[in-house]
Formats: structure tokens, C-alpha cells, sequence
């Protein structure tokens, strides 16, 4: 699980010109759209994983209830509401798709890319 969290911070900072357009509004070119569904692959597949320890009693409700916010905070915004209905949910099985459905209906991401980048800041 390590590895993959790894791997998404490595992406994150490969691709940070993706992660910038985030909450743009301009059309993403074909690289852009690839580079950024590559990236939520990465994010999802490591849910699913996540998911599937959680439900055979590997990962705590509080662990999974925190490794769910990434999910939230990637498409829980615009373009991830976009991919994850025209790609995403085509991915896999209806149980895990379901779960994630329910999640963005009924939760509020807190827009944590642009923390990232805005943290240091006047209080």
C-alpha cells in the first residue's frame, strides 16, 4: 500500500501542470486528458485495493474512511466527476461503483490540490 501511495505523490509532482488545471475550466488537451486519466487510474485502483482489504478485515473503518478522502478530493471535483463517469465507472465491479456514486453524491471535498499549493499564506 505504501508503494502505491508512493507512486501517485510521484505522478502528482511529474504531472503538476495537471494537477494546476484541476479546477480550470478550459478544455485539457489529448495528452493532458491521458496524463490525468492515468493518474486517477493510479488513485482508483489504489481504492479498490484498499476496498477489497477493508472488506475482508485487513483495514479499519477508520483507515478506509481516510483512504475514501482521496477519492473524494480527486473526483469530488469537476474534471474528476467527468472522468469517473465516463471512464471510471466502467472500470469496475458494481459494489466498489456504487460505494464511490455514493460517496461524491453525499460528501464535500475540500479542494486539497489548491492547499498544496496556497498553504503559506496569511492566517
Amino acid at each position: 500500500m505504501l508503494e502505491a501511495e508512493k507512486t501517485s505523490l510521484s505522478q502528482a509532482l511529474e504531472y503538476e501542470e495537471i494537477f494546476r488545471k484541476l479546477d480550470q475550466t478550459e478544455r485539457l488537451s489529448e495528452k493532458e486528458q491521458f496524463q490525468l486519466s492515468v493518474i486517477f487510474i493510479n488513485d482508483m485502483e489504489n481504492r479498490y485495493f484498499e476496498y477489497r482489504q477493508y472488506k475482508n478485515g485487513l483495514l479499519s473503518e477508520e483507515e478506509w474512511q481516510a483512504r475514501l478522502f482521496i477519492a473524494l478530493e480527486n473526483h469530488g471535483i469537476r474534471r474528476g466527476q467527468q472522468w469517473w463517469s465516463k471512464v471510471g465507472r466502467k472500470l469496475y465491479p458494481p459494489d466498489f461503483v456504487d460505494l464511490i456514486d455514493n460517496l461524491l453524491r453525499n460528501e464535500t471535498h475540500i479542494d486539497i490540490y489548491k492547499l498544496f499549493a496556497t498553504w503559506d499564506g496569511e492566517e
